[in-house]
């Protein structure tokens, strides 16, 4: 195998790109074969690493990525990478530039999703629009962010079913600006291929601080998590919010504890009654971390 990855049987990076031509450098680096085993889909696979080409489209992402996860069940050490070209805003910006999103903007729906972003790296970091169809250059002032393509939102959609938002990164390379109908499959591949070693090289000592670091949080941190969660009603997604929140703050700051006593203390907070009541305080919770 050209790529290097860590040596840990357990360990799987799953890849997601939208087209062929952005898989074809990933699939020579690594060494991957097809497996035949997919129709639906084209997947390349070696003992580490498993790519599914999805094809363009929101819908198309989220329903390749639920494929991929259904036959392949992540464990909590995996990795979900979109790795992709996109569109750019401003001209400014050259060609083969890679960003790490910080933010996907959905532009059928207007809803944001938030991957975490706690972990240090070499790259630039934006926010991107995900549309289903798509942005054209004369509508570059309406969209909210930089980049913009067309599957990070569904594979994020998805992808938060199977995975936690530390575990999924969304990098993208900047091809064109907002032009798609004059991208060329061969520049595109070359553009991947140019920035795989780079990338192969922060995954690989990602996954190492992941694997081999002691737990972020303490066990009184994840019982003071518990309670508040508890308490506030909280669903899935906002766990997850917190637990981000909590995890970034921490990293920053050395402690969360006194963030979440001062909540707790606060009277008329907890416990919740109704919903207006959890979003109410679920706002005043996640400003202690700001």
């Amino acid at each position: 195998m050209h790529g290097v990855v860590p040596e840990d049987t357990d360990f799987m990076i799953m890849i997601f790109t939208a087209l062929y031509c952005e898989a074809k450098p990933i699939i020579r680096f690594f060494g991957l074969k097809k497996d035949t085993g997919h129709h639906l889909f084209q997947v390349f696979k070696n003992d580490d690493i498993i790519l599914l080409v999805t094809k363009p489209g929101i819908v198309n992402a989220a329903i390749g990525v639920t494929h991929l996860c259904s036959a392949y069940p992540p464990n909590p050490s995996d990795l979900l990478l979109n790795i992709g070209i996109c569109g750019a805003g401003d001209r400014n910006i050259p060609t083969g530039t890679v960003y790490l999103c910080n933010k996907i903007y959905e532009m059928d729906t207007g809803i944001y999703f938030y991957p975490d972003m706690i972990f240090a790296h070499p790259f630039e970091e934006s926010g991107i629009v995900s549309s289903s169809n798509p942005v054209s250059e004369k509508h570059s002032a309406d969209i909210p962010e930089l980049l913009a393509d067309m599957e990070a939102s569904g594979i994020y959609r998805a992808g938060i079913l199977f995975f936690q938002p530390h575990q999924m990164f969304f990098i993208k390379i900047v091809s064109d600006y907002l032009q798609s109908d004059k991208i060329d499959s061969s520049i595109v591949s070359e553009l991947i291929g140019q920035n795989i070693p780079e990338i192969t090289a922060w995954i690989t000592r990602l996954h190492d601080g992941m694997t081999n670091s002691s737990p972020v949080f303490s066990p009184e941190e994840e019982k003071m998590l518990a309670e508040v969660s508890k308490n506030l009603r909280l669903t899935v997604s906002m766990q997850n919010q917190l637990r981000q929140a909590a995890r970034y703050y921490k990293l920053q700051h050395g402690n969360f504890s006194a963030n979440l006593s001062s909540f707790i203390k606060k009277e008329n907070v907890l416990p919740v009654k109704n919903k207006h009541e959890r979003k109410r305080a679920f706002e005043q919770l996640m400003r202690e971390f700001a």
